[in-house]
């Protein structure tokens, strides 16, 4: 998953500005083509998700399902999610089903599988 991490602002940059979005009251997807042979993840819990504790059980969270559905979707994307506040009253697999919706809606999710 390292290797796989976006973690510089420039990274984070150009998938906001040419990225299309996704949302639901508990994530946002944001998705570009990024023309290698590999997913890239970003995670985004702002101060507005709550303490840092909420924060990192959030990003804890998301990035658990990424690592689980990780082989469902198609190679060569630069993922952010970020979360939202309601984030923290929603269950694992609430959250789970509102980021594989935000996939399908890119059409990159592969798996007929519905969760």
């Amino acid at each position: 998953m390292k290797d796989t991490q976006m973690l510089k602002k420039g990274e984070f940059k150009k998938v906001y500005d040419n990225a299309k979005s996704s949302s639901n009251k508990i994530v946002v997807v944001l998705c570009i083509k990024n023309n290698t042979q590999q997913n890239r993840l970003g995670i985004v819990a702002s101060k507005k998700t709550g303490n840092s504790v909420k924060r990192n059980k959030a990003r804890r969270r998301i990035k658990e399902i990424y690592r689980v559905n990780e082989g469902n979707l198609l190679k060569g994307y630069d993922i952010v999610i970020i979360a939202r506040s309601a984030i923290n009253i929603s269950s694992f697999s609430e959250i789970q089903n509102s980021i594989i919706n935000c996939f399908k809606c890119f059409k990159i999710w592969e798996n007929n599988y519905s969760v």
